[in-house]
């Protein structure tokens, strides 16, 4: 599933909440993910990266809760099952 890369927190608000997001509070230097349904993640110290393409690759595991858990490449979430 592709995660999309918006520009602020308020912008994840003014969506459905179906879609999964990512963005840097660029004030505090902060990265967050939004899992729908759940909530925003702070990833600051999973290991981003900024690819050229303007997403994201994150090098650890995201853990939404002990069910929902994955990867973030290239902004592309790969669930794990």
């Amino acid at each position: 599933m592709i995660a999309v890369k918006v520009e602020s927190f308020d912008d994840v608000l003014k969506t459905k909440d179906e879609q999964i997001f990512y963005f840097k509070d660029d004030e505090f230097d902060i990265w967050y993910f939004y899992y729908p349904g759940q909530g925003f993640i702070n990833i600051i110290n999973h290991g981003i990266e900024e690819n050229e393409d303007g997403t994201i690759t994150v090098e650890k595991e995201i853990v939404v809760n002990e069910e929902i858990k994955g990867t973030l490449t290239n902004g592309n979430w790969k669930q794990k099952q």
